[in-house]
This record gives C-alpha cells, structure tokens and sequence, in this order.
C-alpha cells in the first residue's frame, strides 16, 4: 500500500450533450450546466472538464462549431466564477477558442493524433494536456479490445505520446498520462490497467483516470444502469488513490471526496510494520 500517495485532484465532469452514457441530456441548458458546475467545485472538484461531443461506444462525431456552441457558454459562465476549466476536445481549434475564453487543461483523448495542430498548441499558451490512449473511433472501438499486454502496450503508446509532446516543446510538468479505461478494453483489460497505475507513474508523468460509471462495473457488478454503479466507481477511485493517480475524472464528485477522505484517515493509523 503507497501511504504515502498524494491527494488526487479531481475533475468533475460536465457533459454538455444529448448523449453521454451517463449524463447525456442533463446538463443541455446551460443554466443547468452552470449550476452543476458550480455545485461541483462546492463539493470538492479542482476543475471541471467540459465536453460537448460524447465518445461512448458507438457516438457519432460532432462538429467544432457544434461543440463551442455547446460549451462556450457553460465556460464563459463558470469562468465568471473563477473556476478552473478543462476541455474535452481532440479539435485544435476548440480547444484554442476555449483557452481565449479561460480554460487551462486540455483533455485530448486521441493523445494528440486526431488534430496535429494540438500539441503545437498547447505548448503555445502552456496550458496543461492530458494524453489519452484508444484504439480507433467511438463507432468501432469495442472491435478492437484484443492485446498481447495490455499494460505494456497501452504505457507504450502513451510513453510514445509523451515523447512527441516533449519535442514539439512542450513540458513534462503540463502532462498527464490516461490509459483509457473502457476505450477499446474489455472488463479484464481495464482491470489490469487501473491495477497498473503506479506502473504508469513510473514513466516520471503525471496521471489521469477516469473510470466513474464505465460499463465494464455495469458487468463486474451486474448494474445496468450508470446511474447506480457510485459503489463501484468509488472502490476504483480508492485504489487509483492507493496507487497515487494524481488527478481522478469522475461525476460524484461529493461522495469521491468522502471516500478519499475516509480512506486517508485510515490510512494515517496504518502500522507499517504490518503490511
């Protein structure tokens, strides 16, 4: 057990969507969105990363315009509050709008192939990046689950990712890693993978997970419903805590940060000579 594992960050997710797997529809108006948002950051969220095109199993692409439609106002809004913005996004050019317009993260998860002009910006305006792994689209992903090592294959490629964002310019202290859970993984891949991440932070970059209400707990735990998999969603988050994930993207943000804060008191009275 790592007791000596840092505080995770957290970032609460806001889908502005009509199809998300779990929110989508939500949080369409963006006084809903807005109100969200700031409820979020009430109860513990360190930033809130904003999307506007969902990439579940099977989602279709949504234009740039469509998503700045969807977003720049719920981030226009929040901003007004001071509230630190993350946007998901693999378009360049939303993610450029959305900096003009006050968010400091990119959440890219093609890791910078879907749009070349991504790295480039976000070493530009310095803004932090997280490199996510995936094999091809929404549409076709859950095609595409079958690895030799699922670990080694998926630090590989972000290890890959990473390096090309380096000699594009940018700075390693911007970087997070993301091994994609349920992005063209099956239950079994995605296990090994969150039981991996210490591994992942051995590559000297800091790291992402977000697994909050994913299928492959829907299986494990025989819960259909997204809604209902909190339980589920919160024994992944004390382990990626246990494992010392820097920042965890999920959407009970109070809860998430209970169970931290339980789990971290308990921790505290862990005789080390017992383990």
């Amino acid at each position: 057990m790592n007791l000596c594992a840092p505080w995770p960050k957290i970032a609460g997710i806001l889908n502005v969507t009509p199809d998300s797997f779990s929110d989508g529809g939500c949080h369409l108006q963006t006084r809903n969105a807005v109100e969200r948002g700031l409820q979020m950051v009430v109860e513990g969220a360190h930033i809130i990363d904003v999307g506007g095109e969902s990439t579940r199993p099977g989602a279709a692409r949504v234009s740039a315009e469509e998503q700045m439609k969807r977003i720049l106002p719920v981030i226009d809004a929040l901003v007004a509050h001071e509230v630190p913005i993350s946007v998901d996004t693999t378009s360049a050019l939303v993610a450029r709008v959305c900096i003009d317009h006050g968010a400091t993260m990119i959440n890219d998860i093609s890791a910078g192939e879907d749009d070349p002009a991504m790295f480039p910006l976000a070493v530009e305006r310095e803004v932090d990046i997280c490199l996510m792994h995936k094999r091809g689209n929404p549409a076709v992903m859950q095609q595409l689950t079958r690895y030799d090592d699922v670990v080694h294959e998926v630090h590989h490629f972000l290890a890959t990712r990473a390096q090309a964002f380096l000699e594009a310019g940018g700075s390693a202290r911007c970087l997070f890693l993301d091994p994609g859970i349920g992005f063209a993984k099956d239950s079994q891949a995605n296990l090994r993978l969150i039981m991996s991440m210490g591994r992942l932070r051995q590559l000297g970059y800091q790291t992402y997970l977000g697994a909050s209400r994913k299928s492959f707990i829907g299986a494990i735990c025989q819960v259909e419903d997204p809604r209902e998999r909190l339980p589920g969603s919160l024994v992944v988050a004390m382990e990626a805590y246990r494992q010392g994930v820097h920042m965890l993207r999920v959407h009970d943000v109070a809860a998430t940060v209970q169970a931290l804060k339980m789990a971290a008191a308990l921790w505290a009275h862990t005789d080390n000579n017992k383990l």
